[in-house]
This record gives structure tokens, C-alpha cells and sequence, in this order.
């Protein structure tokens, strides 16, 4: 056998260095990874990164958009007083309400998920553009009032 193909004793062998995670890397601009918001706040975050520019806050905006092979979502109003909005068009967009699901729409929704916490906020809206592509159908993500 030669020296190369010798193993080396246990204690030359050194321990595998762990990797720095790859979210860890992602966002140098913060002081870590995690970040403390409220649902809102991650609920605005969660759908510029996964819908960019279909993430508005009026219904035949996201309609339209989705009608085009985009991912849509409508974030919840900015304004509390404003007036609901009619949808009719069926196809997948995400529709995002604060408390009951009170637009009043032609098109009837495929699912309604409800979330009492950001994490569960994000966790439903990522399900829920999975769910709409696979159905082709608007669905609804309620926040619960308290998040």
C-alpha cells in the first residue's frame, strides 16, 4: 500500500467545519436573518417577494394580472374605510383581508385560511398561491384581527 492510499489516524483527521446557513448570508443589510414585524408587516414582505409587481391592493388590478399568467395577490387596504371591491374574473389570485373576508365577489373563492400569528401569515401565503396555480381559482388569506 502506498502512503497515499493510507487512511490518516483518527486523531490527524480534523472535524468537519458546519456551514454557515444560506439565509444566514442572504440579507447583509440587517443585524441577522430573523426579523420581528407584525403579520402585517411580514404579510407586505411575504408577497413582494413572491409576487413583486402583483402585489396591489386593488382586486381587478390582481385579475388582470392573473388573467396574464402572473402571480397576483391583493394586500389588504391601507385605508380602513375603503370600500369593498366586486371581483368576477375566475382565475388564481390571492386575496389578503384583515378580519372576515368582507369583499363581496361574483367569482366565489376556492379556500379561506386564517392566521393568528405572522409566521402563519407568511406560512398561508406562500400555501396559498401554490393552491390557487393548482386550482385555477382565487382563494382568501384572513388575518386575524390581534396579529
Amino acid at each position: 500500500m502506498r502512503a497515499e492510499e493510507r487512511p490518516l489516524p483518527v486523531d490527524r483527521v480534523e472535524p468537519e467545519r458546519p456551514r454557515p446557513h444560506p439565509a444566514a448570508a442572504r440579507d447583509e443589510s440587517r443585524r441577522g436573518p430573523f426579523t420581528a414585524c407584525t403579520g402585517l408587516e411580514a404579510l407586505r414582505e411575504t408577497e413582494q417577494r413572491i409576487s413583486g409587481p402583483g402585489a396591489v391592493e386593488r382586486i381587478p388590478a390582481a385579475e388582470g394580472l392573473a388573467a396574464l399568467g402572473a402571480r397576483a395577490a391583493v394586500l389588504p387596504p391601507r385605508d380602513a374605510a375603503a370600500e369593498p371591491e366586486r371581483a368576477a374574473l375566475h382565475a388564481p389570485w390571492v386575496l389578503h383581508r384583515i378580519g372576515p373576508c368582507s369583499a363581496e365577489l361574483s367569482a366565489p373563492l376556492a379556500f379561506e385560511l386564517i392566521a393568528e400569528d405572522a409566521q402563519r401569515v407568511v406560512d398561508h401565503a406562500l400555501v396559498a398561491h401554490h393552491v390557487t396555480r393548482s386550482l385555477g381559482a382565487p382563494g382568501a388569506c384572513v388575518l386575524d384581527r390581534a396579529t
